[in-house]
């Protein structure tokens, strides 16, 4: 499930929306405690994933949401 959206996340070069959405639903769930199971994945690097759309893309909002997704 989660995988998907950094999927949406990576492979979307130029759609700025469609990462934002992607990084905000995974910000979404980071902060539900019923979902935090899903980043226990230490195989998937979800951590080094975010890092990466943060660095390739230098929108303000998505840098924001990606920061604040770390942050938790």
């Amino acid at each position: 499930m989660i995988q998907e959206f950094f999927d949406f996340m990576i492979k979307s070069d130029s759609n700025y929306n469609l990462i934002y959405e992607s990084l905000f639903t995974v910000w979404n769930l980071s902060i539900n405690k019923n979902s935090i199971g899903l980043f226990e994945n230490k195989h998937e690097k979800y951590l080094e994933k975010i890092v990466q759309v943060i660095k390739t893309n230098k929108i303000d909002k998505i840098v924001r949401i990606g920061l604040m997704t770390i942050k938790v």
